[in-house]
């Protein structure tokens, strides 16, 4: 189930950077450090680094995912929109969007 789930936050990312020439998926660290260096907009394809992780997400759900990583690229802060559940004990601070 879980590469299931995975395979479907996947093909999700892949949808999204259709609608918007200007976003390129990533599945590596590697790919992720170097779109930001080079100002891209990116979507997460999270099996690879999932996957290999010796110490991955506790969960399937795609807000500690996105936790998960903002934790691994030791980001200065994750921004949510909408009305999701967070995981508490972050070492990455959560903001809320407003709507």
């Amino acid at each position: 189930q879980r590469r299931i789930d995975l395979l479907a936050i996947e093909q999700n990312a892949w949808v999204l950077a259709g609608r918007d020439p200007r976003c390129v998926v990533v599945a590596t660290r590697t790919e992720i450090d170097w779109a930001m260096r080079h100002g891209q907009m990116v979507v997460w394809a999270p099996s690879k680094l999932v996957l290999d992780a010796v110490d991955g997400p506790g969960s399937r759900a795609p807000v500690a995912m996105a936790l998960w990583l903002a934790e691994t690229l030791a980001a200065d802060r994750l921004v949510v929109h909408g009305s999701v559940s967070v995981p508490a004990g972050s070492r990455v601070p959560v903001e809320r969007a407003p709507a």
